[in-house]
């Protein structure tokens, strides 16, 4: 399960770096809708990767 997670974090990773790049591509302001939508699925699996993570830290 260790090398799941590994890649899993690894994907999240690479995805965080392409999401922030596509940001910066825009000034202040209102980003289009589907990378608003991009960052709050990006968020919530990311949110529950970290507790997978540290639900079976607690279990070890």
């Amino acid at each position: 399960m260790e090398r799941i997670c590994q890649e899993t974090v690894s994907q999240l990773d690479h995805r965080w770096t392409v999401l922030i790049n596509e940001l910066n591509r825009y000034c202040r302001g209102r980003y289009p809708d589907p990378l608003c939508a991009d960052v709050l699925r990006l968020t919530r699996e990311t949110e529950r990767l970290v507790k997978l993570i540290s639900s079976r830290e607690t279990l070890s």
